[in-house]
């Protein structure tokens, strides 16, 4: 599975290690950006952005339950036991912060 990053945090983190590793300063995007890195910042900013979101697996769900040693939502009761995956996800689910 890939890693997504977060284009604007990667841009921000980028401007702030800046000033320690060059000292021409020429402001990128309204970053503080500098010119050093005015191709890799160009880079980022042109690349194609994936519509993803963070999902709650239903192992670390909150509605999560073992039933006989199987793993069902209880979030979907209507008219019986869901049982799930443990990588399963769904728009409901909300993490369990007892984990």
């Amino acid at each position: 599975m890939p890693d997504y990053i977060n284009k604007k945090d990667l841009l921000r983190k980028l401007s702030e290690d800046c000033p320690q590793i060059c000292d021409d300063k020429v402001d990128v995007y309204g970053l503080g950006a500098y010119s050093q890195y005015q191709g890799d910042i160009n880079t980022i900013v042109n690349m194609p952005t994936i519509d993803a979101m963070e999902v709650v697996r239903c192992k670390d769900c909150k509605y999560k339950n073992l039933f006989y040693g199987d793993l069902v939502c209880e979030n979907m009761k209507i008219g019986g036991i869901y049982y799930v995956d443990a990588d399963f996800f769904c728009k409901e689910g909300e993490k369990d912060e007892r984990n």
